[in-house]
């Protein structure tokens, strides 16, 4: 379960079929194998859904220089990012969602393919909260 800022706050129309959310913000409860769950909040940098595609697609824009790893290396660091809004995103709306991170430096990007699986939250020490919650009494 989670919350999602209302998607028609902030959206735009971003054409025939196409609605564009810009920082949308959420808290998502994710639960394990084992009923146990954590928190994860988090601002998504942009979410659009095309009509055509009946998908949405979460875009995280990454503004890093590259190291001697070069994009590859940046795109393992955020995988488990974009994966983890991508999963909350798809289990908050019911909808198919696929993740992309976007490399501001070489103007390339990394999309999930639609059978990837996203286990497990990100880690703390991207930027955002990943904390234990107790189980609903």
């Amino acid at each position: 379960m989670g919350t999602v800022a209302p998607l028609h706050a902030g959206a735009m129309a971003g054409g025939a079929g196409r609605l564009i959310q810009v920082e949308l913000p959420f808290l998502w409860r994710e639960t394990g194998q084992t009923g146990e769950g954590a928190c994860l909040e988090g601002v998504m940098d942009l979410a659009v859904y095309t009509e055509s595609e009946s998908a949405w697609r979460v875009i995280d824009w990454k503004t890093n220089r590259l190291g001697p790893m070069g994009s590859g290396g940046l795109v393992e660091i955020y995988r488990g990012q974009i994966c983890a809004y991508a999963r909350a995103l798809r289990e908050m709306l019911s909808a198919e969602v696929r993740g992309s991170l976007y490399l501001t430096q070489t103007g390339s990007g990394w999309t999930s393919p639609r059978s990837h699986v996203c286990v497990g939250l990100i880690p703390p020490a991207m930027g955002h909260r990943s904390v234990p919650v107790p189980e609903d009494t």
